[in-house]
């Protein structure tokens, strides 16, 4: 909901979680002391003006800088700036800071949805964009892999002429950038971890906590082999693991993920009821497609059409993509989805998923899908960052070939998906210095430490299972696991796991009863496909009730108008907030609009060139809180507001009883000092508007 008249109070619920895309004593060896100090000489820190995308979403004092190290600190040469956000809370309790060191590997921070943390915990936050992502430089994404994303989407994932273009295009980017002077390994897990201990130094900091998320765990954990000295504590959501392959994970990940969600599915009976068969919908749905792959045309913002073919491999990697995304890109991209687009798969009904998927599939850079955690757009992920410390820390001692060898050629969609991809070849393509594998050996063995480590992972986790996780905190004497029982990837997004992450951090430890939210996580099914997207324009089984307006005339669409009704929860706002890089905003909802914890209903009418959209207020009475005049271009539609003038832009879809909104612009002043975009999302964006009477 936008501005509301100063006469009416809106409540709203908004939680209080992290995004889940990323927010929010053992002795050191020789090694690391002595690179220690070789980079604490070297370092050096120094204010600078935050740049817009990290000023324009984080609520509360941000500052910026910059740290440069050397690229390479065994021998003088290039350096590299480190990017360096500091949030301070509103009221510091606590001197130790936070630390994160990073969401999954290769990707932007969430800072809108990270900064939160510092208000929940009372600390100073402390985001630092790994080197070769982000804001640091040099940057060490591959624009080259991106041109031949049509090629790859087009092609079935093992197709070879396809794997010979992609593998060219990360050879060509490679070239490029050790033509630059840049030298790919440097860009190495030893080297992230000293760039945090540099940082440490740099700002006369005796002891923080670290936080990290998804791959990035990585970079924790070796900080925590190289100098746990000053590590009061560390936090890992949905980390992966020293002496894990990735590519290997994807199959025994993948496999166990999907049938963790299918059996929870059959064990629901309102998930039972929809879908009777889920021992074998899996199985059904990659038969389907092998045997008969579909095209759809996929139209990603600032893309071209693409034609996408979708096979039993692609349908695979999606689904892992469901289990990893945490909603980053709607509600299409959890869990809860999973048997909704397998039963869709299994009928030939996926072409109504055309919109809904353009963003994750065609948005998506090629052979990313599937392979890493976190692919959309706004990740802006920097591959080349990937690919170096898959080859230059992993590859050594899990090569390719071992991994294709592993894979069953007779499952349908595994062989092509994570047998035979080019994803597997990448180090082919993308070669990086070293003497010999000692390093290797180091990075990928067991941590040993007594330092305090709290683990996140979710039941449905493809990428990092709870058994993975669980092995690998072996050998720290001081490691608490935590298993949501219905979440996927990157878990701390939920008010259960926030509370537990705050009781942990306070003493290091939990009791039975702070974990006793976790009996009340459940998943909140989709039983109806349509209810995830609409077909794709000009489809021919596209509903009549879904079609434009007349763009001549901005005539209301008939398809939209009427009464809708929607109730939020607080997890759901939380979730839309984040997917609009407005996370940071969520606490100043809450303080600003006087939030009620079980959440709110709000009704939307669409009629007559009218729009008007009111909320049910605590005496069971709806109370209108914004009018406005509306008209509509094709499947969008502009709301003026009667009061300031400004305009709002939302694309729409309607299927059946089901419109889903999105926001697409806003010339609409601040509010309370909240964004437009923010109320936009809030309102519109977190869940599915109903038919209502």
């Amino acid at each position: 909901m936008k501005a509301l008249q100063a006469s009416v109070a809106l409540v709203l619920a908004i939680g209080l979680g992290a995004c889940t895309s990323g927010e929010d004593d053992g002795g050191s060896s020789d090694q690391s002391s002595t690179s220690t100090a070789q980079s604490a000489s070297a370092a050096d820190f120094v204010d600078s003006e935050c740049p817009t995308d990290v000023a324009s979403v984080v609520v509360g004092e941000v500052t910026c800088g910059y740290l440069t190290v050397p690229e390479d600190r065994t021998e003088a040469g290039r350096e590299v700036r480190l990017f360096v956000a500091r949030i301070q809370p509103p009221e510091v309790m606590h001197e130790d800071p936070m630390l994160v060191a990073g969401s999954d590997l290769a990707n932007l921070p969430n800072y809108g949805g990270v900064a939160p943390l510092a208000q929940r915990v009372g600390r100073e936050v402390i985001i630092m964009d790994t080197r070769g992502v982000g804001h640091s430089e040099p940057s060490l994404a591959c624009p080259e892999v991106d041109e031949i994303r049509a090629a790859a989407l087009s092609s079935a994932t093992d197709d070879e002429a396809t794997r010979s273009e992609f593998l060219d295009a990360v050879a060509a980017c490679h070239d490029r950038v050790t033509a630059a002077g840049v030298d790919p390994g440097d860009y190495n897990l030893t080297e992230m971890a000293d760039d945090a201990e540099d940082l440490r130094t740099a700002l006369e900091i005796d002891q923080w906590n670290v936080a990290t998320y998804g791959t990035a765990s990585r970079i924790a954990l070796e900080m925590l082999r190289q100098s746990p000295d000053h590590l009061r504590s560390v936090l890992l959501d949905s980390p992966e693991m020293p002496g894990t392959d990735p590519r290997a994970m994807a199959v025994d990940g993948t496999r166990a993920g999907l049938a963790a969600v299918l059996d929870a599915c059959a064990s629901t009976p309102r998930c039972a009821t929809a879908y009777p068969d889920t021992g074998t919908l899996l199985d059904r749905a990659l038969t389907e497609l092998a045997d008969q792959p579909v095209t759809v045309e996929m139209t990603a913002t600032g893309q071209p059409p693409t034609q996408v073919r979708i096979d039993d491999a692609l349908l695979l990697r999606l689904a892992r993509g469901m289990l990893s995304d945490g909603g980053s890109s709607g509600s299409f991209m959890t869990p809860a989805a999973v048997p909704a687009v397998l039963d869709g798969a299994v009928d030939g009904r996926l072409h109504q998923l055309a919109a809904t998927l353009a963003t994750t599939v065609a948005g998506s850079p090629p052979y990313c899908l599937g392979y890493l955690p976190k692919c959309l757009p706004q990740h802006r992920a920097s591959i080349g960052t990937a690919y170096s410390v898959l080859c230059h820390d992993i590859d050594p001692l899990h090569d390719a070939a071992a991994v294709r060898d592993a894979v069953d050629r007779s499952d349908r969609g595994f062989a092509p998906a994570y047998g035979d991809s080019p994803y597997v070849d990448v180090c082919d393509a993308w070669p990086v210095a070293s003497d010999d594998d000692s390093q290797a050996q180091v990075v990928d063995s067991p941590v040993e430490s007594d330092v305090p480590v709290l683990a996140l992972t979710g039941a449905f986790s493809p990428y990092t299972p709870e058994g993975s996780v669980g092995d690998g905190l072996g050998s720290m004497s001081r490691a608490t696991l935590v298993v949501d029982p219905a979440g996927g990837h990157n878990v701390v997004g939920s008010d259960c796991l926030v509370s537990i992450r705050a009781a942990w951090l306070d003493d290091l430890d939990l009791t039975s009863q702070e974990q006793e939210c976790l009996a009340d996580q459940s998943t909140d099914w989709v039983t109806d496909l349509d209810s995830l997207g609409t077909t794709a324009p000009g489809d021919p089984t596209e509903s009549p009730s879904a079609a434009p307006s007349d763009p001549a005339t901005g005539s209301v669409d008939a398809g939209l108008e009427g009464v809708w009704q929607a109730s939020l929860t607080r997890d759901e706002i939380r979730q839309a907030l984040a997917e609009g890089g407005r996370g940071g905003l969520v606490q100043q909802f809450f303080e600003t609009e006087g939030i009620e914890p079980d959440g709110i209903r709000i009704r939307t009418t669409f009629e007559d060139g009218r729009f008007t959209q009111a909320y049910l207020g605590p005496d069971g009475v709806w109370q209108v809180g914004w009018e406005a005049a509306t008209t509509f271009r094709g499947d969008t539609v502009m709301i003026v507001d009667d009061v300031s003038g400004g305009t709002d832009t939302l694309r729409w879809r309607v299927a059946g009883d089901v419109a889903r909104l999105t926001p697409v612009d806003s010339s609409s002043p601040l509010y309370k000092g909240i964004p437009q975009m923010a109320y936009l999302w809030a309102y519109f964006a977190a869940d599915a508007h109903r038919r209502a009477e």
